[in-house]
């Protein structure tokens, strides 16, 4: 359910927001970094505040009837780096008796595009003074501020129980509709009586919700010398990026012909956030499925799964965000190997 504001509303109340200092004046600078914006005066040089919206305020969002609901939101960053803050903006109903929420902070990592296997979770509280006016509460000591995530997707969601008292129903996670988007969201729920949590569901009713994330990053790695060449594979080398995966892994495949003729594979016959099909010749003809799954809450690592179904000869290389290759081949004539590698890519990596 969504709970719209007039026009006027919305205005008074980011007014009032901007004098309290939650709030970013229209007039303070910004500069475009990557995908959102960074706020000068909110993220120094050592710590970057991750967001999506533009400050301003376009409605709210709550699920009615269930015990509890949790929304989440992706953050793409671009190095590895320790959490210092996590912000949540709420509204307070004007009926709603008590002004203090409790709500959690948790976080997931990426999974095909979505939230997948829980990272941590922080419990978080806070006072909503003013009814029908929104209140943006951060946790930015304790526990939460040792957590480490890595460089690319990180999922930041934020939950709370409809039950116990009328503030915690009436309070409502506050959205913006027509901000620098970039992010996707997605939300869940659990009814009464019932420990199952309903599938998570793309929410593409808002551009972002007010959710925040300061994140300190790593120094970035002083440039090593260039290693020494690899020596060439037999037969040709990959030019081309057919696939790329979550986690920015990237797939490249040559082949040779038996009269020699060089080509690349190329994908567009069906690909997903982690798998993929690759063709040499005829879109209709299939050669190649190869996976790179994210198997860093079983074991540590990325998992890669390839399946050829050719006697061409090919080199085929999945490249990780770090310049890390793991390869496959074939030869001439020979009807192609499958290949399977549960510790491809160590997650721990990622960020360097």
């Amino acid at each position: 359910m969504t709970r719209s504001r007039s026009k006027a509303w919305t205005t008074a109340c980011s007014a009032a927001l901007v004098a309290a200092g939650i709030l970013v004046p229209a007039g303070l600078a910004a500069q475009q970094a990557g995908d959102l914006l960074t706020w000068r005066g909110v993220a120094s040089a050592a710590v970057t505040e991750y967001r999506y919206d533009n400050g301003g305020v376009d409605g709210a969002v709550v699920v009615s009837g269930v015990d509890e609901q949790e929304f989440v939101q992706r953050f793409r960053l671009r190095r590895a780096g320790t959490v210092t803050s996590a912000t949540a903006c709420f509204s307070r109903h004007p009926e709603a008796i008590a002004a203090d929420v409790s709500f959690a902070f948790t976080f997931y990592r990426d999974s095909g595009g979505r939230p997948g296997g829980r990272l941590a979770s922080y419990r978080a509280t806070g006072t909503i003074l003013a009814d029908g006016k929104e209140h943006c509460i951060s946790l930015d000591r304790g526990d939460i501020t040792g957590q480490r995530l890595t460089a690319g997707d990180t999922w930041l969601g934020v939950r709370w129980p409809n039950i116990g008292s009328l503030t915690l129903l009436h309070n409502f996670l506050v959205v913006d509709k027509d901000g620098p988007g970039g992010t996707k969201n997605f939300k869940r729920h659990r009814f009464p009586e019932s420990d199952r949590w309903e599938p998570w569901r793309h929410d593409t009713g808002v551009t972002a919700y007010l959710i925040r994330l300061g994140v300190e990053h790593d120094d970035a790695p002083t440039p090593s010398p260039d290693p020494e060449p690899e020596p060439p594979a037999p037969g040709c080398t990959p030019n081309t990026t057919a696939l790329e995966f979550d986690g920015g892994y990237r797939v490249s495949l040559c082949y040779v012909t038996p009269g020699g003729a060089a080509g690349e594979g190329k994908a567009g016959i069906w690909a997903s956030g982690q798998a993929g099909l690759l063709w040499f010749f005829d879109r209709g003809n299939a050669e190649v499925l190869i996976k790179v799954l994210d198997g860093c809450d079983h074991n540590g690592y990325r998992w890669v799964f390839v399946a050829p179904v050719t006697d061409l000869e090919f080199n085929l290389w999945v490249t990780g965000p770090n310049g890390r290759r793991w390869t496959h081949s074939n030869t001439q004539g020979a009807t192609a190997a499958t290949k399977s590698d549960t510790r491809a890519f160590s997650c721990s990596d990622e960020g360097t």
